[in-house]
This record gives C-alpha cells, structure tokens and sequence, in this order.
C-alpha cells in the first residue's frame, strides 16, 4: 500500500521535482554578449534554450583584429573567431542578419525583423555605436566610421585608392586606425580636441612622450587642441577645415571620437537610462528579467567602453539570469595594457587630469628606449599608475594599489632610470 501511494503522490508531483528548463534570449553577439552565452552554456538547466541576435552577418569577433585587418591584407575567415557552426555545436541558437527592433516586457516577447520570439531572461548586449560629432560634411561620399566588419571593409577598399588620410580623434582607436593609413602609405594626419592623446588613459606629459614616438616612428601629423568646422567636399570628402581657419587636404577621413550606447528601442518600453541602460549591482535593469552587459550596460554612472570590463560583467548577468541575484558586480578596474600601434601602453586605475592636481607624483624615464613611467602617489600611497614601453612593473605597480610606494622603491629603482 505505501508503493502504491508513492508511486501515485510522484507521478502527480514528478514536475515540481523538474529544474524548469528556461528559455534565454541575448540581443548582441559580441565579447558581452558571446561571454555571456559561453557562461549560459555551461551552467544552464538542461534543455534550457539560449536565443542570439546580431544584425550583423559574420560570427564572434573581437574588434581589436578590425586594425589589423585595415593594417593588413588578412581575409574575413582570418578575423572572425567562431563560425554560426561553432555556436550551432555548443546549442546556441545563432540568428544573424536579425535585429530585435521592439520588447514587450509583459507578454516576456522580443520582436525582431523576422519574428518575433518569447523569452524568460533577458541579456541585453547589442553595445554601442560610433559617436559622430555634428560638423557639415559628416555624410560625404568616403567619410567612416569603425565599428563592424562591414565598416571595416569599406574603410580598407578606400584606403588601397587614397593618398590622403584625416582622422578625427587621438583615443586608442583614432590611433590605431592613424597607425594603419600610416603603413599603407597614406599622407596621414590626426585632430584631436584635447591638448594630448590618450586623455582617457594618459596624462599631458605621456600624451606628449606617445605623441612623439609616434611622429618620428610613423610620420603621422598630429592636431591637438583643436575642433572641426567643416567637412569639406560636393559630394565627396576634399578635406577638413578646422575652426582656426586650417584647411587639411584628404581623400578619406574616419571619425573615432567614442560610442553612444545603444538604448532607443530601450527607452520606448519605459527602462531607466542615462547615457547607457541603467543596472544594478546584479547586472538587472529596471525591468524585471532583462539585464544588461557590456557597452550598453551603465553602472554606478560608467559605461566603460573596453573589452576587460564587458567580460567580467557578462558572466556575472549570466550567473544571476540562471540564479537571480547571486553573484554581485561592484565595478572594474581601471587597469588596462593596450597595444598603441605595436607600442604598449598601461594605464592602471589612472582616472584623469585630477590625479594629476591631487597627487604627488614619481617619474621614471628611459628617452633613448621610449619608457615611461609615472606613479600617482597619496603621501607614501600608490592610487595609479601609467607605463609607456614596457611590461616592466606592470604587474608589481598593479599588485601594489593601495601599498607604500617605499615597500616597492628599490625594486622600481631596478627596472627603470628615474628621472626628477
């Protein structure tokens, strides 16, 4: 009598024991959105089904090997990183070419161009778009930006026909992009409107120090401090004309002045943004079941824009769509070592001119060898760092945030020549 009871409470009950299988959908399939599948994948309810939308045509790449395609003749096989069997394999439903245009958060649907498609939770992670400035000419015939495959692409057809290259803006990409014209023999010049380069990752004297290096290794010409009037041009780019009257001949120009996330379809369903989407320590938006990571993601008042800190919070949003509210996002660091055309260039927890103003600082320089260094210093406290050059002391200056500079002073004696 006891088996035939249980054998009956569990055959009525037997889908209550069941981990509900959920359905995932991911809007964007870059490094956010990839990662976050990759975790998706691994730790998931069985049968769980993961959804991936990408307007774009071409399977995961990372957007650092869009330089080298511009700088070399590699082919398209040779920058993209997984093929739409990759993903077919792992059990990701990849759907390319498919832009996801509207969500109903109360019915749990996404619309897409094609269909429209339910989901349980929610990643968002379709990133940003190039920030171009408002200047008359912006739309000529042979004005870019770098963005996708696609832009990429076009930019480097142009190229291999022009003599003449403007770049508008001296961040890591406008520079990286200079540092390709420049090696396919382009005339090439950069306008920026700070005073220095790098003013996200570099102080004033090592803006000025790349800048240099730059100059004499590459022959690109640098306008700083300065602003745009006018594209200039009929139906095509003829050059740039700058607001103190300067006239730059060109035949192509690419703007790299940063990203505005992507949030319009975003607003319309009432979720709060600012200048991205607005998450929470759990990666949520103010939506229930949507989240948000990477490019498009804003938290605590930073989109940070680069690859390190996109990874960290794709995997902590994909933990907390599997199990909400787990695992807890708390920033990243400001800590990165980024190739500058072929120069490596550290910036570690470096926010700005402030530190400049507030800290005392230590310098050390190798001029003949193009190394530089400068630690941002709290009375005997290291707060940040830069390293121009080198991979010298990266590792010692990132281990020793918030230590005595005294505790590491011999040894940073050892790896560089000070300088007063």
């Amino acid at each position: 009598m006891l088996f035939l009871f249980l054998r009956k409470y569990f055959k009525s009950n037997f889908k209550l024991l069941i981990v509900k299988e959920l359905i995932f959908v991911i809007i964007g399939n870059g490094v956010a959105g990839f990662n976050a599948a990759q975790s998706l994948i691994k730790g998931a309810p069985t049968d769980s089904k993961i959804l991936m939308f990408s307007s774009e045509k071409y399977g995961f790449y990372l957007r650092p090997k869009l330089y080298e395609f511009l700088r070399q003749d590699l082919k398209i096989e040779d920058v993209i990183s997984y093929s739409k069997e990759y993903y077919s394999k792992l059990g990701i439903e990849l759907h390319l070419e498919e832009e996801i245009i509207a969500i109903s958060p109360k019915d749990k649907i996404v619309i897409s161009t094609v269909k429209q498609y339910s989901y349980d939770r929610l990643l968002l992670a379709n990133g940003a778009e190039c920030y171009c400035p408002v200047v008359p000419g912006i739309n000529l015939l042979n004005s870019f930006s770098l963005r996708s495959l696609d832009d990429a692409i076009a930019i480097r057809t142009r190229m291999k026909t022009s003599k003449q290259a403007v770049i508008i803006g001296g961040g890591l990409l406008g520079l990286e992009v200079a540092s390709a014209c420049a090696e396919r023999g382009l005339n090439t010049s950069v306008i920026e409107f700070f005073p220095y380069l790098l003013p996200r990752q570099l102080d004033a004297e090592g803006g000025k120090i790349l800048q240099n290096i730059l100059e004499k290794n590459q022959n690109i010409t640098f306008y700083l401090g300065v602003k745009v009037q006018e594209i200039l041009g009929k139906d095509h780019v003829e050059g740039i004309k700058l607001l103190d009257g300067i006239i730059i001949p060109t035949d192509i120009v690419m703007t790299c002045t940063g990203i505005t996330p992507r949030i319009d379809i975003f607003k319309k369903i009432g979720m709060k943004t600012n200048r991205g989407v607005i998450v929470n320590d759990f990666l949520e938006t103010s939506i229930q079941d949507i989240y948000a990571a990477g490019d498009i993601a804003e938290h605590g008042g930073k989109v940070y824009g680069i690859i390190p800190p996109s990874i960290e919070q794709a995997k902590v949003a994909a933990q907390n769509m599997m199990k909400p509210r787990s695992v807890k996002y708390t920033g990243s660091k400001l800590s990165t070592s980024i190739k500058v055309t072929k120069l490596l260039v550290t910036s570690i927890d470096y926010i700005g001119k402030e530190e400049e103003l507030k800290y005392s600082q230590r310098k050390f320089l190798i001029p003949n060898e193009d190394i530089y260094c400068k630690i941002f210093l709290d009375q005997d406290i290291i707060k940040s760092a830069i390293i121009i050059g080198t991979k010298n002391g990266i590792s010692l200056l990132k281990g020793n945030i918030g230590s005595s500079y005294k505790s590491i002073e011999e040894e940073l004696n050892q790896l560089f020549s000070e300088t007063k």
